[in-house]
């Protein structure tokens, strides 16, 4: 039983030591492959941090800033850092060269690496003095608005730098601000003094107007189109009215021929004699025929001056209207001379 016992517990042994060496085998294969793998990554990070460096020894700060810049992007290194910084520091980009310092220093800092910590450290203290703010600030009627969203040159602030001086590179910014139901603002700044702070305050944004906004005509006086109307009124009762005197007339001069052609009296005719009665009849009858011609005349005219009113009212009614340049009256003025009747134009230009 014993003998049985040793031996079991001499095979969990070796059981044990196999899957501990599996174990260990596969962290080291895992270690190395995944060494393998990060190789090339580490080789363009140094590349391009050696490209980088080499122009900023040949005074090409902006080409070198964006090699570091890539460098960085896939080893964000404290080597890495400091350079990017010291490279935007001769650019003259102050503001991206005290960040970078800052960050170097902290992470020089957090690895236990004391000499490089204190050197980037100092290099973002030197800067300091030196930097340029740019403060965007909310009005008393701008900090009610919901939904206010500010950015600067297209990036959004966030809400803890409202109102804070914040480092930035010398240059031109656009500070723009925009809320739902309301107008959207901008405003452009110029921040180039070292060791000044500019301020930017958001006024109050205009709501707004709801739907399409569409361009109106001024609004039309009735007066006109009533005046009109009323003439147009006046003309056709005046003209039906002349229209019935007309008729009247053209009935008398009918009457007065009939009574002369019963009494088989001549033709009324200025070169032939007549008596008293024959004259006195030819004389009416003239005077008949002569008030039924002028009566239709001025009935037709009455006619043509209402059908103008109406014309005139209806354009000036749908027509669109316009900003006139000066004003333009023209009226219509029948006149009767004797028994002749004309049609007057009056207008004042």
């Amino acid at each position: 039983m014993g003998v049985f016992v040793v031996q079991c517990f001499a095979r969990m042994q070796a059981i044990a030591w196999l899957i501990l060496c599996s174990a260990v085998f596969h962290d080291s294969a895992a270690a190395q492959v995944a060494a393998e793998e990060e190789a090339p990554v580490v080789d363009q990070a140094t590349k391009l941090f050696q490209e980088g460096r080499a122009l900023m020894s040949e005074g090409k700060y902006g080409a070198a800033c964006a090699k570091l810049e890539e460098s960085m992007k896939i080893k964000r290194g404290i080597g890495t850092l400091y350079n990017v910084a010291d490279c935007y520091e001769k650019l003259g980009h102050t503001a991206k060269a005290w960040r970078h310092f800052r960050e170097a220093a902290s992470k020089a800092a957090a690895s236990g690496d004391g000499e490089r910590a204190t050197a980037a450290q100092e290099r973002a203290d030197a800067l300091e003095p030196m930097l340029m703010k740019l403060r965007i600030e909310l009005s008393p009627g701008a900090q009610t608005i919901t939904g206010l969203e500010l950015s600067r040159d297209g990036s959004l602030v966030p809400r803890e730098e409202r109102g804070v001086a914040v480092p930035v590179d010398p240059g031109n910014y656009r500070v723009s601000a925009t809320a739902p139901g309301r107008r959207a603002w901008s405003t452009e700044v110029i921040v180039r003094e070292p060791g000044k702070v500019v301020t930017v305050s958001v006024p109050e944004l205009a709501i707004e107007e709801s739907g399409p906004r569409h361009e109106t005509s001024p609004k039309r006086s009735v007066i006109p189109t009533i005046m009109l109307a009323g003439v147009a009124v006046a003309g056709v009762a005046t003209g039906i009215g002349l229209t019935m005197a007309a008729n009247s007339a053209a009935d008398d001069a009918v009457a007065q021929r009939s009574a002369l052609m019963a009494r088989n009296a001549p033709f009324c005719n200025a070169y032939l004699p007549s008596d008293n009665q024959t004259a006195a009849e030819c004389s009416a009858l003239g005077e008949a025929l002569s008030d039924k011609d002028f009566f239709t005349n001025a009935a037709g005219l009455a006619y043509v001056i209402g059908g103008l009113a109406v014309a005139g009212a209806s354009v000036y009614a749908f027509w669109p209207a316009s900003k006139p340049s000066k004003t333009v009256v023209v009226r219509p003025v029948p006149v009767v001379i004797g028994r002749e009747t004309a049609l007057w134009i009056i207008g004042s230009f």
